[in-house]
């Protein structure tokens, strides 16, 4: 349910260099191409850099020009092929890297409909010969009214296209998928296919898409490909290692965990959680569409990954799955040690693994905790 084929010749196409006249430009720009000299300095000259500038700012105006006549007709295009799902009117878009050798971000161009799906579609702006590539088919997010399905999108990580997570909620079922642009088609690669509640494999970790209603317009302009993400990207990974460092450097010395009279004992920090925070610290995408983003949850975060046999949510039962954070129910009490690293104990019997794809995903909640330090 993942991608849909539609129909796309009722759409407007922007207007784009037909592939000889862009065939022709190529050929004369490398026929006038000197060739250095040995010896000859290969350092831009200033006039050279200026050009380059004066390129790049060119390509800029191009890609904005193109994406905005995207958006003011976003519903003229076709989403949903079957028909079934009535649009509610609202478009919202996002700008993403799906090709990490192309400096211009992919528009999405998101349709809300009634029964709580998104349909998305995908444009794809080529600054070497001027064309827009807008596949067909459309990716489908959110949480299906009936069916049981809960999809989410997301941002691959090693800048190689998108992460997609389906889930069953009926069967439990879930999947992670690689939805990348191949030869003007979207291309939709499984990469991992487990249960719910199961760990997700950290290279296949994705970040949350920044989606923007398509009356604003901010995002487009203030994205310049001169202002790569590449640096941005590179710094923010070299200060997350050294932040995790530091964080492991500081991280207390493990001692034996005391005993609890047949309670599980682990240790942790319990806060309160932002929407933002729980999807961050999950490093996957929130598989429920529309859900509320102001929303707190009590958490105790485990310092490490711990493997419990606790209650099933909605079946009769035990099984067993690696917890690494647990929600707090009823927490009348526990909110004076917001922010304290501890070490708590839990009743197995009175602690639940969820029933549905509630955040956090897959991880259990309770209402039965003891502070025992």
């Amino acid at each position: 349910m993942g991608c849909k084929d539609t129909d796309s010749s009722s759409a407007d196409t922007p207007e784009v260099k037909s592939e000889s006249q862009t065939s022709a430009s190529a050929n004369a720009e490398i026929s006038e191409t000197p060739t250095p000299d040995d010896g000859q300095s290969e350092e831009k000259s200033s006039d050279e850099v200026q050009s380059i500038k004066a390129e790049n700012s060119q390509t800029d105006s191009q890609v904005l020009e193109q994406y905005k006549i995207i958006l003011s007709q976003a519903d003229s295009y076709p989403y949903d092929s079957t028909g079934s799902n009535i649009p509610t009117g609202n478009y919202k878009y996002a700008l993403v890297q799906m090709q990490s050798d192309n400096p211009i971000p992919a528009l999405l161009l998101s349709q809300e409909t009634q029964n709580g799906l998104y349909f998305i579609r995908v444009f794809q702006y080529n600054p070497d010969d001027q064309t827009m590539s807008q596949p067909s088919e459309t990716i489908t997010e959110g949480t299906a009214g009936v069916g049981g399905f809960r999809g989410s999108l997301g941002i691959m990580r090693d800048g190689n296209g998108l992460s997609l997570t389906e889930v069953s909620s009926g069967t439990g079922d879930m999947s992670v998928s690689r939805v990348t642009l191949e030869g003007g088609s979207i291309s939709t690669s499984p990469e991992w296919n487990g249960r719910l509640g199961d760990s997700v494999p950290e290279a296949l970790n994705s970040e949350t898409i920044n989606w923007n209603d398509v009356s604003n317009t901010d995002a487009l302009d203030n994205w310049t490909a001169v202002t790569s993400n590449s640096t941005e990207a590179s710094n923010n990974t070299e200060n997350s290692s050294e932040g995790t460092a530091l964080e492991s450097s500081e991280a207390p010395e493990e001692a034996a965990l005391p005993e609890d009279s047949g309670r599980i004992v682990f240790q942790g920090t319990i806060d309160n959680y932002s929407y933002d925070q729980v999807i961050a610290l999950q490093g996957t995408p929130d598989p429920n569409g529309g859900s509320s983003t102001g929303m707190s949850y009590h958490l105790i975060v485990l310092d490490t990954p711990q493997v419990m046999d606790l209650r099933s949510g909605g079946d009769p039962g035990t099984r067993s799955g690696e917890v690494s954070m647990i929600r707090i129910f009823n927490s009348e009490g526990l909110s004076q040690y917001n922010g304290q690293h501890l070490t708590f104990s839990i009743d197995p019997n009175q602690t639940y693994w969820p029933s549905d794809t509630s955040l956090p995903v897959g991880q259990p909640g309770t209402s039965d905790i003891k502070v025992l330090n």
